[in-house]
């Protein structure tokens, strides 16, 4: 049972050297309470690589499970979706149609006129060929 207090490690190994012989790991087996009652996602500033110990700097606390279970599907933010790299706006459209959120790099390489729909980034840059612009009075 996941109670709150447990680690996830990926391994190629069978056995007692599991743990040993980690791949990469998702908890802090210092701690007795590490996760009790969070939600984490993969961050921007993380190299997307499989790490043998626990950083929590490379990880993003998301706010509930429901902001999961109501992420858009294209989100990295969604169960199941991980998309590595930055969003890259391209001026028309996301690239392999994946749109910004809070967990990823975004960069932004033509123009962007955003709407009333949120727009979240991890951490921006809007190249000398982008711009960003956002419909007067919009309040989120």
């Amino acid at each position: 049972d996941f109670d709150g207090d447990d680690v996830i490690i990926i391994t190629r190994t069978g056995g007692g050297g599991k743990y040993i012989n980690r791949k990469d790991i998702l908890g802090d087996t210092t701690l007795s309470q590490w996760g009790a009652n969070k939600v984490l996602t993969r961050g921007g500033n993380s190299l997307e690589l499989p790490e043998r110990d626990f950083d929590a700097n490379n990880w993003i606390e998301l706010d509930a499970i429901q902001e999961v279970n109501q992420a858009d599907k294209l989100k990295n933010i969604a169960l199941g979706t991980h998309v590595i790299g930055p969003a890259v706006w391209n001026g028309a459209s996301w690239e392999n149609n994946s749109p910004a959120d809070r967990t990823r790099n975004t960069e932004i390489n033509g123009d962007y006129v955003g709407g009333k729909e949120e727009f979240v980034a991890y951490d921006l840059i809007i190249n000398e060929t982008g711009s960003l612009k956002f419909e007067e009075n919009t309040d989120w």
